[in-house]
């Protein structure tokens, strides 16, 4: 797991996501899930099944990653951190 990609702490790959979902994943899911060639229809299948429905997928996924950068406003003091500014695509969460 790569703890500081360089644009961390945003999230900005489905493989991010996928390694903050290790905490409520069995080893088998989060396994199955890191290997996926399509990370990301992986990763919302996974958040389906579990919600059951659209609706409830969306909130669990927005309460539970926004808890998991949590210790994202402590990175904010480090000296050097700044935006990017590439126009990367983020996930937001809020």
């Amino acid at each position: 797991m790569n703890r500081f990609d360089a644009d961390f702490p945003k999230v900005t790959r489905a493989e991010q996501l996928i390694e903050s979902t290790r905490y409520i994943t069995t080893r088998k899911e989060y396994m199955q899930l890191m290997n996926e060639a399509d990370k990301k229809a992986a990763l919302d299948k996974f958040w389906l099944e579990i919600g059951g429905q659209p609706e409830r997928a969306r909130n669990l996924i927005r309460s539970y990653y926004n808890r998991v950068r949590g210790g994202e406003s402590f990175v904010q003091f480090l000296s050097g951190r700044m935006e990017n500014g590439s126009g990367n695509d983020s996930y937001d969460f809020r």
